[in-house]
């Protein structure tokens, strides 16, 4: 039921005034459930995050939690959820927070169609933008 991970986040977002933010992270998670239907878990670790916000360019160590669920509905079809929060180590008030669904139709095993919609919540956004915003997206998914 523990599982070990790392990555990397990657956010460009001109409405934001977000040139980038990159963020490689690891993680350590617990499964509350697995099974073949369904999966939640939870998650924490460090990362660390390189970025550029309304033309201000800063490096930082930063923690981040994210709690994840996905249900497979049929062999083509999942949903699923997720929410996180991401904050500067030395400075909570500099945070993030999430919250994303999404809707999964396999086209292959492991490769799916995904839509999803994403809020987010910016505690420190660019000067005259907002700290909030809400995307929909459709794309390729590819599991492993």
């Amino acid at each position: 039921r523990f599982f070990v991970g790392e990555g990397v986040g990657f956010l460009h977002d001109e409405i934001s005034d977000t040139r980038y933010r990159v963020s490689p992270f690891a993680s350590v998670g617990f499964h509350l459930i697995k099974s073949d239907a369904v999966s939640l878990s939870l998650e924490a670790g460090p990362s660390y995050v390189f970025e550029e916000v309304g033309g201000i360019s800063a490096d930082y160590f930063a923690v981040q939690a994210a709690e994840k669920l996905s249900i497979a509905l049929s062999e083509k079809v999942t949903i699923g959820q997720s929410a996180g929060w991401s904050a500067e180590a030395e400075d909570i008030d500099n945070s993030s927070v999430f919250a994303n669904a999404f809707v999964d139709y396999y086209i292959a095993h492991n490769l799916a169609l995904r839509t999803s919609v994403t809020y987010t919540l910016d505690n420190t956004p660019a000067a005259g933008k907002q700290d909030d915003d809400l995307t929909l997206s459709a794309g390729i998914a590819l599991k492993f």
